[in-house]
C-alpha cells in the first residue's frame, strides 16, 4: 500500500515574490545608506589630512624662519611661496603681533595660509576667517 500525500499547508509554503522583493528593497536601502556614510567619512578624512599637512607646513615655515635670525624680522625670513595641495593653491602671509609681558614688549610672528593672498594677509593681521589656517596666534 502506498501512503497518500497530504497537501502542503499554508504555513509550509515558501516566500512569495512580494516578500522577496520587499526583503531585497530593504537590503538595498541598507547598502545605499552604508555607501553614503562611507563616502562622507572618506571626504572628512581627506579634509582632515589636508588640514594636518597645511598646519605642519606652516609650523615648519615658522620654525625655519625663527632659526634664520640674520634677516632682522621673522616675517622677512618666512618662505612665502605658494604651494598646491589637493588641486588647490595656497598662499602664505606673515604678520607680527606685539605682546606686552609686564614691562617688556615682545614681537610674535603669525602665519596664515588661505586660497587667496589677500585673505591670508587679512587673517595674519588679526581678522579671523573660516577660510584660512593660522599658526602663532
Amino acid at each position: 500500500m502506498m501512503k497518500q500525500l497530504t497537501s502542503i499547508s499554508y504555513k509550509e509554503q515558501g516566500f512569495t515574490l512580494l516578500e522577496a522583493l520587499v526583503g531585497l528593497m530593504l537590503f538595498s536601502i541598507v547598502i545605499l545608506g552604508s555607501g553614503a556614510a562611507i563616502s562622507k567619512m572618506l571626504t572628512t578624512q581627506k579634509d582632515l589630512n589636508t588640514n594636518f599637512i597645511i598646519i605642519n607646513m606652516m609650523q615648519s615655515k615658522l620654525q625655519n624662519a625663527l632659526n634664520n635670525t640674520d634677516t632682522g624680522s621673522v616675517c622677512n625670513a618666512v618662505n612665502k611661496d605658494s604651494f598646491v595641495l589637493a588641486s588647490k593653491t595656497y598662499y602664505t602671509a606673515c604678520a607680527i603681533e606685539k605682546i606686552n609681558m609686564g614691562t617688556t614688549e615682545t614681537q610674535w610672528p603669525v602665519l596664515a595660509v588661505s586660497t587667496t593672498l589677500a585673505e591670508a594677509q587679512t587673517c595674519a593681521n588679526g581678522t579671523a576667517s573660516d577660510n584660512c589656517y593660522m599658526v602663532g596666534r
